[in-house]
């Protein structure tokens, strides 16, 4: 069962790191046409939306890979998906704390990371 929801966290994070850039980078490229900054900043912004889109996509290929270890009874790739975990909860919680709002676009990460963090969790044997 841990294996699928690490499975389903993955998944999420790799189709968000590429509609990340899909969707979002037009959109970015609209907001900053209606402002004053330089092409230079715009082009600087742009390399970084996509480097953000690529790391959650990244993440998402690791937690994908720990749940395809975890099907086949590996858990070796706990750690990583722990270390994956631990950025979404930790940058998402503190993003909704600088915008002083709740924002469902950074919660939904963050709970996607708490979701990883449990499933990489071991399980509990019987002695």
């Amino acid at each position: 069962m841990k294996s699928i929801l690490m499975l389903i966290c993955g998944a999420f994070c790799v189709f968000g790191g590429i509609m990340h850039s899909v969707a979002g980078l037009p959109a970015l490229h609209a907001e900053l046409a209606k402002t004053s900054v330089s092409t230079q900043l715009a082009l600087e912004l742009s390399i970084f939306w996509v480097m953000a889109s690529a790391s959650v996509a990244t993440f998402g290929g690791i937690l994908l890979t720990c749940g395809w270890r975890m099907r086949k009874r590996d858990h070796s790739g706990s750690t990583y998906a722990l270390w994956v975990a631990t950025f979404l909860v930790l940058f998402n919680a503190a993003a909704m704390i600088w915008f002083g709002k709740f924002e469902p676009h950074f919660f939904a990460f963050a709970v996607v990371g708490i979701l990883a963090a449990f499933a990489a969790l071991p399980l509990k044997t019987a002695t």
